[in-house]
């Protein structure tokens, strides 16, 4: 956004950032983000977090909780899909309506604290020169 300018979104439950409290390193804004490309399931979206660059860490165990509570929100939806692959089925997770406007909240959230640490940053280097 510009000029501060900031556009309301919001989910059900607590899938969107609510203050500037909020780091940008949880795992839900990537889960999301991840999930606005492709509907995966749950290695996948483990698989694909780790060649993301800037992505948390996260374990299976800590993704599957994360995306039960999206889903608890309604920020993602999910099916089982069955006999496409020799072994169990699998869930399969995808971005609702409610996780698109969750998704784009999380953007407006980095996008102020990006601009809130370049002023620190800013401040910081001319304290530094002068």
């Amino acid at each position: 956004m510009k000029d501060g300018a900031s556009h309301e979104h919001t989910c059900p439950g607590d899938c969107a950032p609510p203050n500037r409290r909020r780091g940008v390193m949880r795992l839900e804004p990537w889960l999301l983000l991840l999930l606005a490309r492709d509907d995966l399931h749950g290695y996948e979206l483990l698989a694909r977090l780790e060649r993301l660059r800037g992505a948390p860490a996260a374990d299976a165990g800590n993704v599957y909780r994360t995306l039960r509570r999206l889903e608890q929100q309604g920020a993602v939806a999910s099916t089982w899909e069955e006999g496409v692959r020799a072994g169990p089925a699998r869930r399969i997770y995808t971005l609702t309506a409610d996780g698109r406007g969750a998704l784009a909240a999380w953007a407006d959230h980095v996008e102020a604290a990006q601009r809130s640490l370049a002023a620190f940053l800013d401040r910081y280097r001319e304290d530094e020169q002068g």
